[in-house]
């Protein structure tokens, strides 16, 4: 089953919202969720998540093209470490979902995110992984309500920053409910938006 997103409604069912025509032609990222069809509660967070990711790529001149899959793999109740990570890329290249990295993200719904390769963290809301030539966002379905913006930001080129108030501090410390982006950031995240639209 395929929902497209654009406005929060109920459940996980989104309708269309139309857009102000702007001035220039501005980036679109395409994410497509995946979500377990038995996890109505992780679906009903993703759409906040998503909701509060149009917004803010809004604000930074980004339109959102967003779908939520409903699988019937039962991602949602996996602890995924990073092998387990990349087993599920590769199950999802195998089943042609991952085609292309540069135009489309996607973003898999797990129970928890085990950081087995970093000796500081434990566990994780969210984490970017490349892959096989193939990316995508892992979100934990505890995840904050920031950590997809959060994740999207290291997609679009931004690294980890020591203030509290950016939506780039990292995911394991607690952040305020209205976190930011630098100017810096926001034109960093425009170019990586072009540059991901307009391919290599």
């Amino acid at each position: 089953m395929v929902l497209t997103t654009f406005l929060v409604t109920t459940s996980c069912h989104l309708s269309r919202s139309t857009y102000p025509e702007p001035q220039w032609m501005a980036p679109v990222l395409q994410v497509v969720v995946h979500v377990s069809e038995q996890d109505v509660e992780g679906c009903s967070r993703i759409v906040f998540q998503i909701s509060r990711l149009r917004d803010t790529l809004k604000s930074v001149g980004i339109l959102l093209d967003s779908e939520i899959l409903l699988e019937s793999e039962n991602y949602s109740d996996q602890v995924v470490g990073s092998k387990d990570r990349h087993e599920v890329m590769e199950d999802l290249v195998r089943r042609h979902v991952l085609k292309n990295r540069k135009s489309i993200l996607h973003v898999v719904v797990v129970e928890d995110i085990v950081m087995d390769e970093d000796p500081e963290v434990d566990r994780a809301f969210g984490v970017h992984v490349l892959h096989g030539g193939a990316e995508a966002v892992f979100l934990a379905s505890g995840a904050t309500d920031t950590t997809l913006v959060h994740e999207v930001g290291h997609v679009l080129g931004l690294d980890h920053v020591e203030d509290k108030d950016n939506f780039m501090y990292p995911q394991g410390k607690l952040r305020p409910e209205e976190p930011t982006f630098t100017r810096l950031q926001k034109w960093q995240m425009l170019k990586a938006a072009f540059e991901r639209v307009q391919g290599p």
